[in-house]
């Protein structure tokens, strides 16, 4: 629910100075389609750790670009110059798998070195909308001289450059104008779409968990309604990277301030549908890399003698327990079970067996020190007892099904 903050008449009351522009039929699509288009390009995003249960009361829009232009500035390829900035405040954590590009036509080069990341976490957001932060910022930078773009996460204040795409994908920043020093910041216009609206609309609307999207362009034809900067403010209970939401109709509030004074230009209270299937595991759980190791006592879930793997837990949504999904050990080609696997144990943050499953595919999780519905957390290991198998090189990974509100797997390569 968003922390309610200073109350306004109606939904189309203006903030001080000219009154905002009523809104036409067709003008709510193509504000949207700006927004998408701000996500599209940021959704391929750098897998973060931490607690499931950690928020974040966020930074503002400044913050992070302060932070983000060393990464930029310090990225082979450059000079970058940044068009596009968005800001999500989500409503509770979120685990998305990125698609790895911004379409076809263009190679991509991860500016580490290393692999490109296909995964993002974003912290659940603690705070009043009307204060302009959010715990995750995405930030793309272009350079049309080599039709370059260098996306930069930042998460709460930290920032990482994730991938640099070159070639005729990245033709869409070609019309963005450059973002000026001089825009206002995050906070400035999102306290003006909250006063002179924004906080009427969520005051109506408190018992939904409502999520914010704050998007920044340098102006020219994106804008649509200005020639100059402007920032784009959207609630809704649909999350923006999953679309998953409340079923039937369901309100959203879009807002267009103006980037170079703070004025709110247009703003329209409008309703969408969320999708409302069921939850793709993996968008809510994600596992770190393999360790093999040998057992010394079933304490740790795997017995003395046997040959085992821990996997960690690097990621977990509020609300996801063991009781969620299936596990078993696979062959990674045909996907059937691998014959003479003991049993799956989860472990907490201080090695004690919270439950465990016997046999391949595990069956039902049998409470230790919880319960099947234990929630779990980023600090937690699974522990895979492969009695005396040997995975190494066999083509064997270990596989999470969901069950219930929950579908599809997650699957990793054992070692």
């Amino acid at each position: 629910m968003v922390a309610e903050g200073p109350r306004a008449s109606s939904p189309s009351s203006a903030v001080p100075g000219p009154a905002p522009r009523r809104a036409r039929g067709r003008w709510p699509i193509v504000v949207l389609v700006a927004i998408g288009v701000v996500l599209a390009a940021v959704a391929v995003v750098f897998l973060l750790g931490g607690s499931s249960s950690a928020g974040g009361s966020g930074v503002s829009y400044s913050s992070a670009a302060r932070s983000a232009a060393p990464v930029a500035n310090a990225t082979a390829g450059g000079p970058w110059t940044l068009v596009v900035a968005a800001g999500i405040a989500l409503a509770q954590s979120t685990l998305t798998a990125g698609n790895g590009s911004l379409g076809s036509g263009c190679t991509y080069t991860s500016p580490s070195g290393g692999t490109i990341p296909t995964q993002l976490f974003v912290p659940a957001f603690s705070g009043s909308f009307a204060a302009g932060v959010a715990p995750w910022w995405g930030l793309i930078y272009y350079r049309a001289a080599t039709q370059s773009a260098l996306l930069v996460n930042v998460v709460n204040g930290s920032a990482e450059a994730l991938l640099v795409a070159t070639g005729s994908c990245t033709s869409t920043f070609q019309s963005f104008a450059p973002i000026p020093s001089s825009v206002v910041d995050s906070s400035v216009a999102a306290a003006a779409v909250w006063k002179a609206g924004g906080s009427a609309f969520a005051s109506q609307h408190s018992g939904i968990p409502l999520n914010m999207e704050m998007a920044l362009l340098g102006g020219g034809s994106t804008c649509l309604v200005t020639a100059g900067p402007c920032w784009v403010v959207h609630y809704s209970p649909c999350n923006p990277l999953t679309s998953v939401g409340p079923s039937g109709s369901q309100p959203s509030y879009t807002s267009i301030v103006d980037g170079s004074t703070g004025g709110q230009l247009i703003a329209l209270a409008n309703s969408t549908t969320c999708s409302t299937g069921s939850t793709p595991l993996g968008s809510v759980l994600g596992l770190g890399s393999p360790t093999a190791f040998a057992g010394t006592n079933s304490t740790t879930g795997c017995a003395a003698g046997d040959s085992c793997e821990t996997v960690p837990i690097v990621a977990a949504t509020s609300g996801l327990s063991p009781a969620n999904f299936t596990v078993a050990v696979v062959n990674s080609t045909t996907h059937g079970a691998v014959s003479g696997v003991v049993g799956f144990s989860l472990l907490n943050v201080q090695g004690q067996v919270v439950v465990s499953a016997v046999g391949n595919p595990g069956g039902p999780w049998i409470p230790a020190v919880g319960t099947s519905t234990s929630p779990l957390r980023a600090t937690m290991t699974f522990v895979i007892d492969l009695g005396h198998l040997t995975t190494a090189g066999s083509g064997t990974a270990f596989l999470l099904t969901g069950l219930g509100d929950y579908s599809g797997t997650v699957e990793i390569a054992l070692v």
